[in-house]
């Protein structure tokens, strides 16, 4: 019964490692494309809605150029 919980903790923290980490990675490129001169202002990124389908795969995330 541990190791399925062991399991099951992991897992949920790997989850959310990888949705902390995706945040900064996106902010990551938008600083590029500013440096190289496609986008106005860093910081513009449309992260989408806030549905579930949205939440767990952060497929929404979109840089915009301006």
């Amino acid at each position: 019964m541990l190791s399925f919980l062991t399991n099951e903790a992991g897992f949920a923290a790997s989850c959310l490692a990888c949705i902390l980490l995706a945040l900064p990675h996106e902010y990551a490129h938008s600083f590029m494309a500013f440096a190289l001169g496609f986008k106005s202002h860093p910081l513009v990124i449309h992260f989408g809605g806030t549905n579930l389908f949205n939440l767990l795969p952060l497929t929404e995330i979109r840089e915009r150029y301006a």
